[in-house]
């Protein structure tokens, strides 16, 4: 599930993005790599704090993410192909457990037994999963908790790299 942060809203960050186009390439890249070192552990941070079950840490802490470029900032967490010990694939069944189901529905299936006999069986197929929540459990509550320090760091980093590029330090 990634998500970005829109400098629409912001004029400083409008601000921020027009003047580092203005940066040569070397301190550009600086400044991306010193945003990025600061972002991805608060990131990782926010969405450890937000996930309360083994489900949901499995699912989304292990694989944050943050990628920081000249124009955005994308966070990035439930993604991963790679199969958990059960065989739930974080990256197709992410959004179940970030938002939940409907703990009342049945699926009814068909299924022979042993000694040949076919019978049908009804199962509540999401009872293991929390129920339906629009605003979401971890994800969508981390981006909303920590956009506005991501924000601020972006644009801190940024003035700290155009001050010290401008002393020469860099």
């Amino acid at each position: 599930m990634p998500a970005r942060i829109s400098i629409i809203a912001s004029r400083d960050l409008r601000a921020v993005m027009t003047a580092m186009r203005g940066l040569d390439r070397a301190n550009r890249a600086q400044i991306r790599k010193q945003t990025k070192s600061v972002i991805v552990p608060a990131w990782r941070e926010a969405v450890a704090r937000e996930a309360s079950t083994e489900l949901e840490r499995r699912v989304f802490v292990s694989s944050a993410r943050a990628a920081v470029s000249d124009r955005n900032v994308t966070l990035r967490a439930g993604g991963g192909g790679r199969r958990l010990s059960g065989g739930l694939t974080p990256s197709q069944h992410n959004r179940a457990v970030e938002f939940g189901g409907n703990r009342e529905r049945t699926t009814t299936y068909r299924s022979t037994s042993r000694r040949g006999k076919s019978y049908r069986m009804t199962r509540h197929t999401q009872r293991q999963l929390p129920p339906f929540r629009r605003s979401g459990y971890v994800f969508y509550p981390a981006v909303a908790r920590i956009a506005p320090r991501v924000a601020a760091l972006w644009a801190q980093t940024f003035a700290r790299g155009i001050h010290e590029a401008l002393e020469g330090k860099q």
